[in-house]
């Protein structure tokens, strides 16, 4: 693979070692019960530099019940900002927000995967974008994030 830049993009040592593209997989499930907390993804972290743009792939699969659902955001490093986040569930459609406002989604009492994809543009400060979910009302079951879910970042600038 060939690493190309843009006219005018300045040639750094940074750029040259920073990985393109990134992707944190879960390896094994994590579960939670009785939170409605937003806590952190265990595995579901990616560290980012200072005014960079990237683009953003997040896939979760989660198992929650119907009475608790699911709820899904990030957080990201001071002055980053997130735009064009759009979230796709089968079947409901795909909602545009950004990845720090999040999304809830239907529990099922099964497997349900859904998909969200957009922009993560960092200011003057790095750091990570970590994904936090729970469960949308406090109710004594599991809900799960599932292994093999995963978020990927590919640096654009």
């Amino acid at each position: 693979m060939s690493v190309q830049f843009a006219s005018g993009m300045r040639l750094t040592p940074a750029r040259l070692n920073a990985p393109l593209a990134r992707i944190v997989r879960k390896t094994t499930d994590e579960t939670i019960i009785s939170n409605s907390t937003y806590q952190n993804d265990d595995d579901l972290v990616i560290s980012v530099v200072a005014n960079a743009i990237y683009t953003g792939h997040l896939h979760i699969v989660y198992n929650s019940g119907t009475a608790p659902d699911f709820k899904v955001v990030g957080t990201v490093p001071s002055g980053t900002t997130t735009p064009f986040w759009t979230w796709h569930a089968a079947p409901a459609p795909g909602q545009a927000t950004s990845l720090t406002t999040g999304a809830f989604f239907d529990g099922t009492a099964g497997n349900a995967p859904f998909d969200a994809y957009g922009l993560v543009i960092t200011g003057g400060t790095a750091g990570n974008v970590q994904i936090q979910w729970a469960q949308t009302t406090l109710t004594a079951s599991n809900t799960i994030v599932r292994a093999g879910s995963y978020i990927s970042l590919t640096r654009v600038d």
